[in-house]
């Protein structure tokens, strides 16, 4: 999507909408349509009314909207909420939501750092993963080269 190109846009249309519904309609409506509606018109809200509503929404629907954003959206919201609506939000959520958030982040930062470096990506899982694994953890291989 070109963000560029909507961003004034996202703004006339969440000024527009300020007047029409109250911050918990637009949460019931937005629990109301599918998936890839809801993610549109959670975009189209705006930074400021997107915070606004997000304590409104159920958890499950909290999780499905931050872990769709990309990292740079996500970090957008969090940083412009208040540090006691970041934390409320954060402790609502399941530990297991906030661990995929961390994850999703970190794996975006790596992305990001890798392409700034030009540097090739490793591989996403290591040889050492999986259920039918038979190789050591890394702590128990002898380096004998000392």
């Amino acid at each position: 999507m070109a963000d560029n190109a909507l961003t004034p846009l996202k703004q006339e249309i969440s000024a527009a909408l300020t007047h029409l519904q109250s911050i918990e309609e637009r949460a019931r409506s937005l629990t109301e349509i599918d998936l890839e509606r809801r993610l549109l018109a959670f975009e189209l809200l705006g930074e400021g009314l997107a915070i606004a509503v997000l304590p409104y929404l159920p958890p499950t629907i909290q999780v499905e909207l931050l872990q769709t954003m990309n990292a740079a959206a996500l970090m957008q919201i969090l940083e412009a909420m208040e540090s006691r609506e970041r934390h409320q939000l954060l402790a609502s959520l399941p530990t297991r939501a906030i661990d995929g958030l961390i994850a999703k982040l970190n794996e975006e930062f790596q992305a990001a750092v890798f392409e700034l470096l030009s540097v090739p990506q490793p591989p996403s899982v290591s040889f050492t993963d999986g259920p039918d694994c038979n190789y050591p953890d890394w702590w128990e291989i002898d380096d004998c080269g000392d």
